[in-house]
């Protein structure tokens, strides 16, 4: 109601989002070596999940904690 376009940012948002996880996706490689089929799979699919759930999904900083503690009580 506010005269803003919500379809604009959005799509601005998400092309942000996939440039980061493109990039992530680009650098991981040069970080491990090579890239294993097994992290396609179940485990590290539903860590990311947990990790972002236990963190709280309101805010960035949520996630990230999330990703901290969880990081944290594995070792």
């Amino acid at each position: 109601y506010l005269g803003y376009a919500p379809v604009r940012h959005r799509v601005a948002v998400f092309v942000i989002a996939a440039n980061v996880a493109a990039l992530g996706g680009m650098f991981y490689p040069y970080l491990r070596g090579f890239v294993s089929p097994v992290l396609f799979g179940f485990e590290y699919s539903t860590k990311a999940v947990v990790m972002a759930l236990v963190g709280g999904l309101g805010s960035l900083v949520g996630p990230a904690g999330g990703a901290w503690f969880i990081s944290f009580v594995e070792v």
